[in-house]
């Protein structure tokens, strides 16, 4: 029973991180930076950095990758004869 629990955990929790992470990516991506790479939120005062966007995209990739592998493993202990 706690190990189907965490088998669940282990598949949403990075399938939510995912759509998390996926939405700052696509925030940032669509951020008009200027010629050296920066953009300056008046509102909250904050510069961002045009290299977030590539940090985001890993992140996005390599939690879609872990969620893919935790899905594969469950579905492949579910096949598996006992």
């Amino acid at each position: 029973m706690i190990g189907l629990i965490l088998r669940r955990l282990l598949t949403f929790v990075p399938l939510i991180a995912a759509v998390i992470v996926g939405l700052l990516w696509i925030e940032r991506a669509r951020m008009d930076y200027n010629s050296e790479g920066r953009f300056f939120d008046e509102q909250s005062m904050v510069v961002y950095d045009e290299g977030g966007v590539l940090f985001f995209g890993l992140l996005t990739v390599v939690s879609l990758l872990i969620a893919g592998l935790a899905i594969g493993s469950s579905l492949w202990a579910r096949k598996r004869p006992t």
